[in-house]
């Protein structure tokens, strides 16, 4: 029996041909579009990826931008209409098959330029430097004070009353009066909870084996995740955590099998997790064991609610002209501290929330469209298009390091590519936060990678 293997370029055309017929059917078109990232996903799973950067783009892909629009199609229609909802599961089709087109052209286009697969080593790190130790040592101690005080505030007063009195509320005008130092230590404390457990465990493992390296590390990253978790936000202990995960499985993959109930179990109980987090957040800490508030409603299964807010976006474009490179000129400086440039742009989904969604606004929060606001905002769907061929560009590159693992280990190269695989699932969720992560992670990565180099020759120098 002779198997057929589709092409891409076929198996989009195949893809496309799907979403219109269904949806000429009467399929929900968010159905469909989830349906196809479900098929890529068993894709890379039948292959043996359990680990890459595409996997967990389409996981986030569908818990984070699409699985709201179709649990809560009910309640979106009522507010946006038919049309707005049809056209905005229209535009993340498209992106999705920007996505999946462009990554295999650049991921067939880029490996060849790798070597091949070599044997992983225990410990790429042998020259971890005293001095770079103590540097993470004091970065730990930095972001257990800091974190620390922020998180017992949020236990004792609640997460909303911390939002509004703290001096890193809002992205606006009231930015302009941090200090340049808090601005950084705010940076600092927030990145380096991303990279620490990962940090910890390299360095544990020039003294240690395998298993005394994971236990301790787990035990010095337990304070860490702790800390991310009682303030609050998923997406800092979900970053951390996969990313010490990706680091792990990097450096021993040729010891580890994973097998699909394993990663079926792990997906469930970070879901278990994350809607454990958001119940917390209802209702306090104070009250966190009083389930009399749980809600089992078929649109809680879309949790997060930033592919609900895509639809805001959609609907005021098509009455008022796009912004052409305003957006996207506040995401390329949204690093910049407001202390240094107080006139800097205002950030989309700051000034967005305010403008359309609650005119008027007063308080400290923006909102996330997911990845395609900001591209939309700009240029409608030319933007989307073109924002997806640098993300299928981002997926392809990391995808290549992972498989050329030797590529990897170098001091920057590790840590960038686990941080990489890890915020390919968050990326479907917000450009802004994205972009900023990735720029702030590797001036992190790079500043301990300068000073290891400096401080003591390597022994074949």
């Amino acid at each position: 029996m002779v198997k057929t293997k589709f092409t891409y370029p076929v198996t989009v055309l195949l893809y496309i041909t799907f979403y219109f017929l269904g949806t000429a059917l009467g399929i929900n078109p968010y159905t469909i579009t989830i349906s196809i990232s479900f098929i890529e996903i068993l894709r890379q799973i039948k292959n043996n990826k359990f680990f890459t950067a595409l996997l967990f783009w389409n996981l986030g892909f569908i818990l984070l931008s699409c699985s709201i629009n179709l649990f809560d199609k009910l309640s979106i229609v009522e507010r946006f209409g038919i049309e707005v909802y049809d056209k905005t599961a229209g535009i993340f089709f498209l992106s999705s098959m920007t996505i999946i087109f462009f990554y295999h052209y650049f991921f067939n286009k880029n490996k060849r330029k790798y070597p091949e697969e070599v044997e992983a080593i225990d410990n790429p790190y042998k020259s971890i430097k005293v001095f770079t130790v103590l540097l993470i040592l004091i970065v730990y101690l930095i972001f257990i004070i800091y974190n620390g005080q922020r998180a017992f505030q949020i236990v004792s007063n609640g997460r909303g009353f911390f939002t509004v009195n703290s001096s890193f509320g809002g992205q606006g005008d009231q930015g302009a009066g941090r200090s340049l130092i808090l601005t950084l230590l705010y940076y600092l404390t927030e990145i380096s909870g991303y990279l620490l457990p990962s940090l910890m465990f390299l360095v544990l493992m020039q003294k240690a084996r395998i298993f005394y390296a994971l236990f301790f590390t787990f035990i010095l990253s337990l304070p860490v995740w702790l800390t991310q978790f009682f303030l609050g936000t998923r997406h800092h202990i979900l970053l951390s955590g996969l990313c010490f995960i990706a680091c792990f499985i990097l450096l021993y993959h040729k010891r580890i099998k994973v097998k699909v109930r394993t990663f079926v179990l792990v997906l469930f109980s970070a879901l278990f997790f994350s809607f454990a987090m958001l119940h917390i957040r209802k209702v306090g800490y104070q009250n966190m064991f009083d389930f009399s508030q749980l809600e089992f409603k078929p649109e809680k299964i879309g949790g997060d609610p930033s592919g609900r807010y895509m639809n805001y976006v959609v609907e005021y474009f098509d009455d008022n002209s796009y912004r052409y490179g305003v957006s996207t000129t506040g995401l390329v400086f949204v690093w910049m501290p407001r202390s240094v440039w107080s006139s800097k742009p205002q950030g989309f989904t700051h000034w967005f929330l305010r403008e359309h969604v609650i005119p008027g606004y007063k308080g400290y929060n923006s909102i996330s469209t997911t990845y395609l606001g900001v591209p939309y905002s700009d240029f409608g769907r030319i933007g989307v298009v073109l924002a997806s061929i640098l993300i299928a560009f981002f997926l392809a590159k990391v995808d290549c390091y992972t498989l050329r693992l030797k590529s990897a280990f170098t001091f920057k190269k590790l840590l960038l590519v686990s941080f990489s695989l890890a915020l390919s699932f968050y990326m479907p969720r917000a450009l802004t936060a994205v972009y900023l992560k990735v720029i702030l992670v590797f001036a992190f990565i790079s500043v301990l990678a300068i000073v290891n180099r400096l401080v003591i020759k390597k022994p074949n120098e």
